[in-house]
């Protein structure tokens, strides 16, 4: 996934802070906002996502951000 456009997502979602650029760097700030939005949409089991802590974007998440934004892989 783009990473860039996953950030500009995440600021639409408000998951993303607004005043960070969306550089493409996936490192804290982005697998936070990654959890917080899996969370959001349910994409899998709480206990799950709390172990990957967002530092995965798997098949599920990129389901959902193509049926809401139109992001592919």
């Amino acid at each position: 996934v783009d990473v860039a456009k996953l950030q500009d997502v995440l600021k639409y979602e408000g998951l993303f802070p607004l005043n960070i650029s969306s550089t493409g760097f996936y490192g804290a700030i982005t697998a936070k906002a990654v959890l917080a939005f899996q969370k959001k949409y349910n994409v899998a089991p709480i206990a799950e996502l709390d172990t990957l802590q967002g530092r995965l974007v798997g098949n599920k998440t990129l389901a959902m951000l193509n049926k809401l934004y139109g992001i592919n892989k």
